[in-house]
């Protein structure tokens, strides 16, 4: 069993419901950003971050009754699966890990979206403020717009 798929088992014993595939993607890219591995590779492409390697370990959760994936409406919810928890549990995450994962659920799929590319840039550009935001007035103008929000969740993100 690879890395990733513990982490992410971790992950759903703590949570147990996601609504949104890209919240799942943003919310786990920010915890390996911290620290938290789950030696996953992300790109920014269509406007968002993605792993598909993210997409693979819930396939396989899914695959194995782990997880459950469905939809409500046109948003995809993962739920854990409590009938396959009595069968393996590797351990809930917990402290610092459990504190800032709780901010992360707790942030809206926009504010927690724009954050994350803010993050994204900033890390994996290299990039000053000031050429974040150009990067970002062309790349995703909604989220230049309205960066006041996302900007106080990545100082906080940045201070935990």
């Amino acid at each position: 069993m690879k890395f990733a798929t513990i982490r992410l088992m971790q992950f759903f014993l703590c949570v147990e419901k996601i609504m949104g595939e890209m919240k799942l993607h943003q919310i786990i890219f920010l915890l390996q950003q911290k620290g938290f591995n789950y030696e996953l590779y992300y790109k920014y492409e269509n406007d968002r971050l993605y792993s598909s390697e993210l997409d693979d370990e819930i396939d396989f959760l899914s695959n194995i009754g782990f997880i459950n994936e469905f939809y409500e409406n046109i948003e995809k919810i993962y739920t854990l699966n409590t009938d396959f928890t009595s069968k393996i549990i590797p351990g809930e995450l917990e402290g610092r890990e459990r504190d800032f994962l709780d901010l992360l659920l707790e942030t809206d799929q926009k504010t927690l979206s724009d954050a994350a590319m803010i993050y994204y840039f900033k890390n994996y550009n290299s990039a000053e403020d000031e050429a974040i935001q150009n990067k970002i007035r062309g790349l995703a103008p909604d989220l230049f717009n309205n960066m006041a929000p996302a900007h106080a969740l990545f100082r906080e993100i940045e201070s935990f």
